[in-house]
């Protein structure tokens, strides 16, 4: 390993996608890749890990002898290292990290995808402006959240902290892949969102979302955009379940910001405003609700920010004591 050029990887592995970055001395990134997640077990996911962390070396123009450590952030439950259990990547109690120091030889940190994210986005956002609470909101095609204190990110006591998706807003509504009902994740999550569309559609309800096949959830939000009533309710009802999965958050942890990233958050100002339309009637003339909800302390996390890999370098810089201290 060379001392001189040291560079540090950073891994998000997904259900259908492994993204890879590497980053040296300078805290911008020098070379990335993307493979997709095989399903074929865990062998072969170990294998394109391995292969993720060497190809974005090389695209940095490095060799992988080169890399010092190695950070990963992976959906599931994971402890010390261990994937507790990964549905998604059909993992349980599976020693990810220990398994990938010997194939890499070098360290390796593990932790779950969110709180990697929520890493990622509080090293961001601090090394523009001093923060110390930072709740992080995941809206895609799951919902999570998670809470860093002065860069340490809260796993709880199961490490299962944040997993906002499977609070239950509406207990007479569908049924969750968790087992229970009316969880938030089936009314705000990407999928939830298609669900809904086109139940509305099997109704007979009119909607140019009946001329789009397969039906996903960008649409749903271009739609609204467009005037659609079916999308624009759509939205608003799914915007109020969220004003009140946010009200929740800024209660418990009174953070400084919230940040919402994920694929749905990517929409933007057509994501935010129902949300912030369904806050505005919830805390109504309450001054607690006036002090905690402000525009300017939801935060969408830009297109053009990968928070997840940033917060997988943070892990991989965390078990190297001579990395740098910031971005």
């Amino acid at each position: 390993m060379s001392i001189e050029t040291p560079i540090w990887v950073g891994i998000d592995v997904g259900g259908t996608k492994i993204e890879a970055m590497a980053v040296g001395l300078s805290p911008n990134p020098m070379g990335s890749v993307r493979l997709p997640t095989p399903d074929s077990g865990p062998e072969d996911l170990i294998e394109a890990i391995e292969v993720a962390a060497r190809r974005a070396a090389e695209a940095s123009g490095r060799s992988v002898e080169e890399i010092r450590t190695v950070g990963i952030g992976m959906p599931g439950q994971i402890q010390d290292g261990v994937v507790r259990i990964a549905v998604n990547l059909n993992l349980h109690d599976y020693p990810l990290a220990e398994i990938l120091e010997k194939r890499f030889g070098r360290p390796v940190r593990v932790e779950n995808d969110v709180r990697t994210a929520a890493l990622g986005a509080y090293h961001w956002i601090h090394s523009r402006q001093p923060i110390h609470r930072l709740v992080y909101l995941s809206i895609g095609t799951g919902v999570a959240a998670a809470m860093v204190l002065d860069g340490i990110p809260y796993t709880g006591a199961d490490h299962l902290a944040g997993e906002i998706g499977h609070a239950v807003v509406d207990p007479e509504g569908p049924p969750c892949a968790c087992g229970g009902r009316g969880c938030l994740e089936v009314w705000v999550s990407g999928p939830a969102l298609v669900r809904q569309a086109q139940e509305e559609l099997e109704r007979g309800e009119p909607s140019r979302l009946a001329r789009l096949q397969p039906l996903e959830a960008p649409a749903i939000y271009e739609a609204a955009r467009q005037g659609d009533p079916v999308a624009q309710a759509i939205l608003a009802r799914s915007g109020r379940f969220l004003a009140m999965a946010l009200q929740w958050l800024a209660l418990t942890w009174d953070p400084e910001l919230i940040v919402i990233g994920g694929g749905i958050a990517q929409e933007g100002e057509a994501f935010l405003n129902p949300v912030w339309e369904a806050l505005e009637a919830l805390r109504g003339t309450s001054r607690v609700g006036r002090e905690l909800f402000q525009r300017e302390r939801l935060l969408l996390v830009p297109k053009d920010v990968p928070v997840a890999l940033w917060g997988a370098i943070r892990l991989a810089q965390a078990a190297d004591p001579a990395a740098p201290d910031s971005l």
